[in-house]
């Protein structure tokens, strides 16, 4: 599965093509431009096996843009 999420263009439901995304935490909506974990709320079997890959894959992203920013914000 590496690689299969977000590796690339990917067009969405709207027929729209994207190459660039801004990640962002559940508190956002997620549209054509913002891309957001999938939401458990509403849902009662769950994740699938790949919504729960693409959800950890989201927060391994967040949590390197995360550090990086701290590290910058120690450097001045």
């Amino acid at each position: 599965m590496e690689g299969k999420y977000l590796s690339g263009p990917v067009t969405f439901a709207n027929g729209r093509e994207y190459r660039e995304f801004l990640l962002a935490d559940s508190g956002y909506i997620n549209c054509s431009y913002l891309v957001t974990p999938i939401d458990l709320k509403g849902r009662p079997g769950g994740l699938t096996k790949d919504e729960s890959y693409y959800n950890y894959r989201i927060s391994r992203v967040r949590v390197k843009v995360e550090i990086a920013i701290g590290a910058l914000k120690n450097r001045f």
